[in-house]
């Protein structure tokens, strides 16, 4: 290495009609060379490099544009830099990538977020990037996630935050590697079971959506560590979520559930098809083989739900007593999970026995239940 680079030095001088700008080659390793924050509007040629410096490009196997006011990468970056490894154009004014970046064969690392990158920005021939395992797109105008992306499923991290998505593919599912998925900041209202499928996913980010529910299937992420919520109008969690053992950031602040859920529901009268349905049912008349009752009411009857009350064997259909049960969660904290009980006088029973919460409380006890839920 020359000594202007050990010495840190500026080494490059690059004159535009709008600028002179000096730009500080920082190498910390013979493999890396650092041109961030540096006011640049595109990637120095190989003769401005080379000019003033023996780098053997070659070597280089990490490149950081970030920080600058790049719009277009060059095409001369894959012949400068054949054997990258890591490319971090963050927090430019990109608006495509460009296809030629598929021929960086050893590209491991991309980091595009903070640009103008849209749903259209990216090349179909992005899925021959074999060797890319960590994909940063936050901070972008992406509404949807662009097919080619999808084929991507050898990545590790994938990071989609602060764009403008509404909908998560069921093709997510597809991701069998994938321990970081950064999801947060978007419009997403609900999302795909499919997710269930992600047997590796560590950390997952969902805050700051639209969210209402989240599917069951979430609970057979038995590898998760962290899960982000907050920010959405989650008024409920999944059961099985208490399932999942190593799970040790639950982030839960500014949802419904967390400053309703020592509040009442409101309980719907049952029909007099409900009614008539949970006599059958509690009573164990065998109606299945029926040469009576219509196709749609023995369908009915079938759809019928045990009552959450240990202590009833009653049924319900569509009419219940919403209330919440407190649950510890990973022995640290207490969460609230909907319970759903048949009837009042059920409920009477499972309140004398304090499993849930009562219409009583007081507001000192109210409190301090909020503070046993974890806000993140």
């Amino acid at each position: 290495m020359s000594d202007s680079l050990r010495s840190r030095e500026p080494i490059i001088l690059l004159t535009d009609a709008a600028a002179s700008v000096n730009i500080r080659v920082e190498e910390t390793r013979e493999d890396e060379i650092d041109l961030s924050g540096r006011s640049l509007r595109y990637v120095p040629t190989r003769e401005e490099i080379i000019k003033l410096s023996p780098v053997d490009l070659n070597n280089v196997t990490k490149l950081n544009l970030s920080k600058n006011s790049i719009s277009e990468l060059s095409i001369e970056l894959v012949s400068l830099f054949p054997n990258l490894v890591e490319l971090d154009c963050s927090n430019n004014d990109l608006k495509e990538v460009p296809a030629f970046i598929c021929r960086l064969k050893k590209l491991k690392i991309l980091n595009l977020k903070v640009n103008r990158l849209t749903s259209t920005s990216f090349p179909d021939s992005m899925d021959t990037l074999t060797s890319l395992r960590h994909l940063n797109l936050s901070g972008n105008r992406i509404d949807v996630i662009p097919e080619v992306l999808l084929r991507l499923t050898d990545l590790e991290s994938l990071h989609l935050g602060a764009n403008a998505i509404t909908e998560l593919p069921s093709e997510i599912g597809n991701f069998q590697n994938l321990q970081h998925l950064y999801l947060g900041g978007n419009k997403l209202e609900e999302i795909t079971p499919e997710i269930g499928r992600l047997s590796r996913i560590q950390s997952l980010a969902l805050c700051d959506n639209r969210l209402k529910s989240l599917p069951n299937e979430i609970t057979n992420l038995v590898q998760l560590r962290s899960l982000q919520l907050h920010t959405n109008q989650l008024q409920t969690l999944p059961r099985g979520l208490l399932e999942l053992e190593n799970i040790i950031s639950l982030s839960l602040r500014e949802n419904p559930l967390v400053v309703r859920f020592v509040k009442e529901m409101k309980f719907q009268l049952p029909s007099l098809q409900e009614l008539v349905g949970r006599v059958l049912r509690n009573n164990k008349v065998i109606y299945q083989y029926s040469q009576v009752l219509p196709p749609h009411l023995v369908s009915y009857l079938d759809s019928a739900k045990h009552c959450d009350n240990p202590n009833c064997t009653g049924f319900y259909f569509e009419s219940n007593i919403q209330k919440v049960k407190f649950a510890d969660f990973c022995g640290k904290y207490r969460v609230p999970f909907l319970h759903y009980i048949c009837s009042e006088v059920c409920e009477a029973d499972v309140s004398t026995n304090g499993s849930q919460s009562s219409p009583d409380t007081s507001e000192d006890e109210t409190d301090h239940r909020l503070r046993k839920v974890l806000l993140g």
